[in-house]
């Protein structure tokens, strides 16, 4: 055990940053004007909500206050920002609707949802995605139903071959370390009713499963170890494909044990990562993040069975979710500090998503399916998402549809009702073909789509 652990503490030694500017080729930085590797060699990833509307009795499961359920659409920051920024699909269901009376099952909730999954598809499809990895608790009635209509509907808009849209699933069970018996039982229903489908996203013909894994890493390395044997003991008919939430952070000696204890690693925590203590990030912190997600490659790398998968958001802000503005002056300080969409603070609204896009692009691993994963789709609560917003004014700028107003929710961050900006950024970073002599600095130059306005573009 002694030399085991000489040879770890050596290795991460090796794997300390690289500071010296002789050495800055490894940080793999792209030109800003430049574009990134073409789509046939990225595949591109989102974490998507379910809307928790339709599944709003899993949501209390980890919510205290049984009136605000954990993701539903009106508890954000947009819906408290003056004037208020709406998705552009203004048809999700608010909280009285999502309870019907405690059913949540109506034939009309259903259809609302389905209407929603389609123009979610289509959007994703224009964008260049490939994979939704989809938010998943427990066994749950409703929220099955959701997972099969997702499913249903890409396997309607197959347009064939490995081009169709897949969805995976992100365990999220491990949340609850008081109640891991259940583990076995949600594992099993998942691999009986979910990974066998045409549409389940599989890399190295193996079904992926992501597993959240904060709380298991934070509490002990014993407990993690003992829920991944609770996962891996179930027999699926096939071996799963498991995606760990590790690469959180510096990498440490407990980090390093459990490396080879997954098929893939990654981070889902960007805003943590980047860990700037400004609400900018500015491009020190990006460069620090990717320097660390690369020693956290290197070390996956090196075990011989782990890969990475890197993963980035457009920004973060907590401060909207389940507060009212009474609450969040009360308990200012239980709120985070944001992550303004901007990398300084006179860049271009959306220049920190375009170059994380950047930065993550070096690191993606041929063995992972060269998946990029983005956090997140639809993730109103947390201000990640990329989904289209309303665009609130005829202005054709943004400052003509920006507010900073209630400074307690956006701490004087200008917000942008962005349309579909950040649609846009990704098809022209990774379908550089699609739209000719396009570039994602040509799409935050004019700030929507290339060449038309920049809502409403590609809605059905």
């Amino acid at each position: 055990m002694i030399v085991r652990a000489l040879i770890w503490c050596l290795f991460l030694a090796l794997l300390a940053p690289i500071t010296s500017a002789n050495n800055n080729h490894l940080r793999r930085r792209v030109a800003m004007d430049r574009r990134l590797t073409p789509a046939s060699n990225i595949t591109v990833g989102v974490y998507y909500f379910v809307p928790l509307a339709a599944a709003s009795a899993l949501s209390l499961l980890h919510n205290d206050d049984a009136t605000l359920p954990r993701y539903s659409i009106d508890k954000n920051l947009r819906e408290h920002l003056t004037p208020h920024q709406s998705p552009y699909l203004d048809d999700y269901p608010d909280d009285s609707t999502a309870m019907n009376n405690g059913t949540g099952s109506s034939n009309t909730t259903d259809q609302l949802y389905s209407r929603i999954v389609a123009q979610h598809l289509s959007w994703s499809r224009y964008a260049g995605i490939a994979m939704w990895a989809v938010s998943y608790y427990e066994r749950d009635d409703t929220n099955d139903t959701v997972h099969n209509m997702i499913l249903d509907q890409m396997e309607e808009l197959e347009i064939g071959n490995d081009d169709d849209l897949k969805m995976a699933l992100v365990y999220e069970g491990g949340r609850d370390t008081n109640n891991m018996e259940k583990v076995v039982s949600d594992i099993e229903y998942i691999c009986e009713n979910y990974i066998h489908h045409a549409n389940y996203y599989h890399i190295k013909d193996r079904p992926v499963l992501f597993l959240h894994l904060t709380e298991l890493v934070e509490t002990s390395t014993p407990l993690l170890e003992g829920f991944l044997e609770l996962v891996r003991s179930v027999s699926c008919g096939t071996q799963l494909f498991l995606v760990g939430d590790l690469s959180i952070g510096g990498i440490n000696f407990s980090a390093m044990q459990a490396l080879g204890w997954f098929d893939a690693v990654s981070n889902s925590d960007f805003y943590g990562g980047v860990n700037s203590s400004s609400p900018y990030a500015g491009q020190q912190a990006l460069d620090a993040y990717f320097e660390n997600q690369r020693q956290w490659k290197v070390a996956a790398t090196a075990t011989s069975t782990t890969t990475y998968i890197p993963c980035i958001s457009p920004g973060y802000n907590d401060r909207g979710r389940g507060r009212t503005r009474d609450q969040i002056l009360e308990e200012d300080h239980e709120a985070s500090v944001p992550l303004s969409r901007r990398v300084t603070e006179d860049a271009d609204e959306g220049s920190l998503f375009a170059q994380a896009l950047e930065g993550a692009t070096p690191s993606v691993d041929a063995s992972a399916d060269n998946l990029i994963m983005i956090n997140s789709w639809n993730n109103w609560c947390d201000d990640t998402q990329i989904e289209p917003t309303a665009v609130t004014s005829s202005s054709s700028s943004h400052a003509g549809r920006e507010t900073s107003l209630p400074e307690n929710y956006t701490m004087g961050l200008s917000y942008v009702a962005y349309g579909q900006l950040y649609l846009d950024i990704l098809r022209a970073a990774i379908m550089p073909d699609a739209d000719a002599a396009a570039s994602w600095r040509d799409v935050l130059t004019k700030g929507g789509t290339i060449g038309g306005e920049t809502d409403g573009v590609v809605c059905q």
